[in-house]
């Protein structure tokens, strides 16, 4: 039984030439992602979990919307939405991709049916906690759920089918996928950091 991408011909990237370029965009973002978490992190450890401090999101290198207000009860709901489980589940999903992304650079369709499979669970059970309780983050956060969702089910049952075009597809959408995470983590951080 095979169980590595390169005798698939490499379905993530088809074409060596695409191979780093199409893992560095999964790369880049689950390490965004993750620093941006240890920013949110680090910066509710130094204040206390005081959002009214001198600090700003901007200093993270995160840009709030042209003319957005942001209400302080709004900002301390999603505080307490990040230290009451949200952490956890955001920690939990970067932690899947970066799984699902070192099983590719391994070609290892067997631990990445296996991380995918763990991936859709966690997912779910993001899914069921509670909403962000600001709309722009949710709406990332539901859209990138949605998403993680589906390429994880086409990521495990393509790896277990030995299906290139379906393993190619759950690479795509993971790419979609974690672009809405990233926008979600930016929006908590300019919100819990603001």
């Amino acid at each position: 039984m095979r169980n590595n991408l390169d005798e698939l011909g490499d379905p993530w990237a088809p074409e060596t030439e695409k191979r780093k370029s199409r893992l560095v965009p999964v790369v880049v973002c689950t390490l965004s992602f993750a620093a941006v978490l240890g920013i949110i992190l680090v910066t509710t450890n130094i204040r206390g979990g005081d959002s009214s401090s001198g600090s700003s999101a901007s200093s993270a290198g995160i840009e709030a919307d042209a003319g957005a207000s942001v209400s302080s009860d709004t900002a301390k709901a999603v505080q307490s939405w990040y230290e009451g489980g949200g952490e956890t589940y955001l920690t939990t999903v970067s932690r899947d991709l970066t799984s699902i992304t070192d099983d590719r650079s391994a070609n290892d369709l067997t631990s990445m049916q296996s991380d995918c499979t763990t991936l859709l669970t966690d997912v779910q059970s993001a899914q069921v906690y509670s909403p962000i309780p600001d709309t722009a983050a949710q709406d990332h956060w539901s859209t990138a759920l949605t998403g993680l969702a589906q390429a994880a089910a086409d990521c495990s049952d393509g790896a277990a089918a030995q299906n290139a075009s379906q393993v190619t597809k759950a690479g795509d959408e993971l790419d979609a996928a974690n672009t809405e995470l990233a926008l979600a983590s930016d929006q908590v951080t300019l919100l819990t950091n603001g």
